[in-house]
């Protein structure tokens, strides 16, 4: 699920995100910046964030909750829900954090 966060200031992302909740995922297949944010103390479910786009009062973001990774054969993939009722509430609770 896309979603916007502007600013009439310039936004610092890591530490936006990080005073949201969220860690830096490295990632090295998808060499793409992200987020993610544990529902629990397991590693899944977890929501997963990329940036898009950026610019200095402008992230575009894509938001998804990583269900499970699944292993098929050699091949790392995973479950996950990209539009729900649990997503819409982290995104509102992503924008208040801009006040």
């Amino acid at each position: 699920m896309n979603f916007e966060i502007s600013s009439e200031t310039t936004i610092d992302v890591r530490n936006f995100f990080r005073n949201c909740g969220y860690h830096i995922h490295d990632d090295r297949r998808a060499k793409q910046q992200s987020f993610v944010r544990r529902l629990s103390s397991n590693f899944y479910p977890r929501f997963h964030i990329y940036l898009k786009s950026e610019t200095k009062d402008k992230i575009i973001c894509s938001l998804h909750l990583d269900q499970k990774k699944v292993k098929l054969g050699k091949q790392i993939i995973h479950a996950g829900d990209y539009d729900n009722d649990l997503l819409k509430e982290e995104i509102q609770r992503i924008q208040a954090n801009l006040a």
